[in-house]
Parts: C-alpha cells; structure tokens; sequence
C-alpha cells in the first residue's frame, strides 16, 4: 500500500507504508466527472488513488476496441443545418442556434463484424433506411469509419467518459451538408457511487453509514478487509434504499471499509474507503 499526501502545492509524496484511510467523497455517477475535494494533511489508500487515475487513463486511451461500444446508447444530434439534410421542421426541437433529436443507437458484433443502426441518420434526422446503419471500424480509438450501403465516412469520435462520447460529424453522415455533434450516453449502467461513507466502531462492532445518490440500485454490496491486506471481501448485500450496516463480531484489529451500489448492468464505483479500529 501506498502512502499519499496532498500539500497546499498540490504535491504528492509517496512513502512505503498506510497510516490513515481518509474518506473521499465520490459524488456523480462515473459518467462524467469524479469531483473530489482534497484538503492538506489528506492521505489516501493506493487503491483510492489508482481508481482516480485509472479513468483519467481510461479517457486518455479513448475507445481501445470495437466491442467498447458495443450496445446501446441514447444519442442526441445537435445539428446547424436546419435546412435538407438537418434536424429540422417537426422531427427536431429547436435549442437556440442550434436543433436536436434524440434516439438511441445500437452498436453490435455478428462473428468478426461490427455494425451500428439507428432510426435516424447520425448528425441528421433523416430516416433514410439506407443511411441509419453502417459496418464500423475504430481507428486509434478517436475515430469511426462507418461504411454503409451509400456512403463512407471517418468522423472523429471523442470519448469524455467510460459511459459516454462525442461523435463529432462534419458533412453528416447523410452527406447533406450538416455540422453536427452527435453526444451519446450508455443506457443500462451500474448505479451512482455511494458518498459520505462514515464508520465507527462499538465494542466488536463496526457500525457503517453512508448516502445513497442512486436511483436504480437494488442494492449495496458491503466489502472489507484489514489494514494490512491487499484485497477486499464481500460481507454482504444490502437492499435498495438502504443507508447503514453493522457488522457484528470482529476480533481486534484495524478494519477498512467501502461500499458499492449495485445493479443488474454492474457496480458502481468505489465509494471512499474508511478505517476503523475494534478493540
């Protein structure tokens, strides 16, 4: 385990050992952000940090394989183009400058060849059969190449999160003359994360409370390990709306706690980790 302090300077030292597990509010869904609040004096476990810098890489990386995009999410086109080819007349909202239209978009596999398939064309709102599915390819993992029964395109595809992009269209994809960004946001994703997770100990009781910021949970996977080991085990599952847990007789030792909301889609993020001595 790893050792990290915050100074007012923003530098991080490492040392060798743990001594605090400091609780980090994990706020949001992993969707977009993670906004965190270090003060100076923190310290946090490697396992904290090496979730944060893990999806600062997994951005950085962009899409590493076609089956990253693989099935459904729900994408909105903001297009300029407001006449032939755009979003506009009664199939489009109007925003301003700007018109939109959300739908979702299929990405799927058949054997060695991936494909995407919407209602309307991407970076349009037409409904040209011939325009609404491709055969794709990611190139580097910031760009598309849809090939369709019409047309070709390669678009860049810039990816914010684990859970959503931007498919930024020049041209559209129906070739009539739209400049569009096409913004897209997984469906069927794990949870919110859990935040505030606190706990305090009563005789070999550790008593754990924390703040549900999600709304599709069905429930909360509570898991622990002692100071000095590496790896969390599942204590046990709690139901959906659930806000506290006590975890009865443990023998005497130093105890770190997290918690992860769960869904059929996967786990949330980790919450903060919290220790606690029993006595």
């Amino acid at each position: 385990m790893t050792k990290v302090k915050f100074s007012q300077k923003a530098r991080w030292f490492l040392t060798g050992a743990v001594a605090v597990v400091v609780t980090i509010p994990l706020t949001l869904r992993a969707v977009d952000t993670i906004p965190l609040t270090f003060n100076e004096g923190d310290l946090l476990s490697a396992n904290v940090l090496n979730i944060l810098l893990g999806r600062v890489n997994d951005v950085q990386n962009g899409f590493t394989s076609e089956e990253a995009l693989l099935g459904i999410w729900s994408c909105t086109t903001y297009a300029l183009d407001t006449g032939s080819g755009g979003c506009s007349g009664g199939s489009s909202t109007p925003k301003g400058l700007l018109t939109q239209r959300t739908q979702n978009i299929t990405f799927s596999q058949t054997g060695n060849v991936f494909s995407w398939s919407s209602t309307f064309a991407p970076g349009t709102c037409e409904s040209d059969v011939s325009k609404t599915s491709a055969n794709f390819e990611l190139l580097g993992g910031t760009k598309i190449a849809s090939i369709g029964a019409v047309y070709k395109s390669i678009n860049n595809i810039n990816k914010v999160s684990p859970t959503k992009f931007v498919w930024d269209i020049n041209g559209g994809i129906s070739g009539g003359g739209t400049t569009a960004y096409v913004v897209c946001t997984m469906n069927n994703q794990p949870p919110d994360p859990v935040n505030n997770l606190k706990a305090t100990a009563s005789g070999t009781t550790t008593n754990l409370t924390w703040v549900d910021q999600s709304a599709d949970e069905t429930g909360f996977k509570i898991q622990r390990r002692l100071m000095s080991a590496e790896t969390f085990g599942n204590v046990t599952t709690v139901a959906t709306n659930v806000i506290s847990y006590s975890d009865v007789g443990l023998t005497a030792g130093t105890y770190v706690y997290r918690v992860l909301a769960t869904n059929a889609n996967g786990d949330s993020i980790s919450s903060s980790e919290v220790s606690v001595v029993v006595q």
